[in-house]
C-alpha cells in the first residue's frame, strides 16, 4: 500500500463522519489546558489535542517533554518507480526482497513491489558516504553494487525530488500532558529496521480512542493509555534501534516473536496474535 491510498483512505473516512480538515493551518504551540496556537496566531479551545506532528514535533517542544534523541550512523532513501519487470527478466520479482552489501561499501535495498506497476525502493547508506547518500541518487554507485536492478535505479535516478533520512530515535519521559497526548514520530520516532513507526502511530492513536471512551476525563483516560500501551511500543523501539546499530537485518532470519510483537498486536482484543 502505498501512503497516498492509505491517507486517501483514511481523509475519506474522516470527512465521512464530519472531521473538520484544515490544511495550510500549521500548529505552533499548545498548552496542557488544552490551548492550540497556530502560525497565525489564532488560538483554539480542545477537550483533547493530539500531538501528530513528526519528529520535529511543535507540539511536543512547546511543552516541553523531556526527551532523548539520537541519530543512527545510517539513513534511508525512500522511492516509488516502475516496476520494470520485462526489463528486469527472470528472476523472483514479485517478493520482498532485501539485499545487503558490505564490500567495498556498505549499500542496501528493500525492493517491494507495491502493486503490478509501483515498485518501492528503500535504499540505505551510510551518512558518511557523500555518494550513497547523494540525492537524486548517483546512479553509478547503485548499479556497480546492484547490476540487476539497473532498469529501477535508471528510473530512480530521474526521481530529482528524491530525500535521504538519518535514522532517527525519540525517547521521552512521557507522552501526556494535562489534556495533550502525542503519538507517532512526535512521541516515540524510531529507526525503521522493523517497519514499525507507522504501525505503532496507528494503533497507538487507535488505542487512544478506546481509552478515552472507556475513561471518566480526558487527563485520567491519557494516563491509563500510556500505562497500557507503551510497553509494546518502548520495546519495538529499542529492539528496532539495535537492529539498525548493528545491521542485523543482514544476518536474515532475525524476525523472532521478539520482533513481530508490535506487528502482531491487535488493539481490537487487546491482545498479542502469535502464530499457530
Amino acid at each position: 500500500m502505498t501512503r497516498s491510498h492509505l491517507h486517501d483512505a483514511l481523509v475519506n473516512r474522516a470527512r465521512a463522519l464530519g472531521v473538520d480538515i484544515r490544511v495550510n493551518s500549521e500548529a505552533v504551540a499548545a498548552d496542557p489546558e488544552g490551548r492550540l496556537t497556530l502560525q497565525t496566531g489564532e488560538v483554539l479551545e480542545a477537550d483533547l489535542i493530539v500531538g501528530a506532528d513528526g519528529v520535529g514535533s511543535k507540539v511536543r517542544d512547546s511543552i516541553g517533554f523531556k526527551q532523548d534523541r539520537w541519530i543512527s550512523k545510517d539513513g534511508l532513501i525512500r522511492l516509488i518507480v516502475p516496476r520494470m519487470k520485462k526489463e528486469l527478466g527472470h528472476g523472483e520479482w514479485d517478493n520482498t526482497i532485501d539485499m545487503w552489501n558490505f564490500w567495498p561499501r556498505v549499500q542496501r535495498i528493500l525492493y517491494s513491489p507495491c502493486n503490478e506497476n509501483e515498485l518501492y525502493l528503500g535504499l540505505m547508506a551510510p551518512a558518511a558516504d557523500p555518494r550513497g547518500s547523494a540525492v537524486p541518487i548517483d546512479l553509478e554507485v547503485w548499479v556497480e553494487m546492484f547490476p540487476f536492478l539497473e532498469p529501477c535505479l535508471v528510473e530512480a535516478a530521474k526521481l530529482k525530488t528524491a530525500r535521504y533520512d538519518k535514522y532517527e530515535t525519540t525517547k521521552l519521559d512521557s507522552w501526556t500532558r494535562g489534556k495533550v497526548a502525542l503519538v507517532g514520530d512526535a512521541a516515540h520516532a524510531m529507526c525503521p529496521a522493523l517497519a514499525q513507526g507507522a504501525g505503532c502511530a496507528m494503533v497507538n492513536a487507535f488505542s487512544l480512542s478506546q481509552d478515552l471512551e472507556a475513561g471518566s476525563s480526558v487527563e485520567d483516560a491519557l494516563v491509563d493509555w500510556e500505562k497500557r500501551i507503551r510497553p509494546v511500543t518502548d520495546r519495538c523501539q529499542a529492539l528496532s534501534g539495535d537492529y539498525a546499530a548493528n545491521r542485523s537485518l543482514s544476518k536474515g532470519n532475525m524476525f523472532t516473536p521478539a520482533a513481530l510483537e508490535a506487528a502482531r498486536y491487535d488493539p481490537l482484543r487487546r491482545v498479542f496474535s502469535w502464530p499457530q
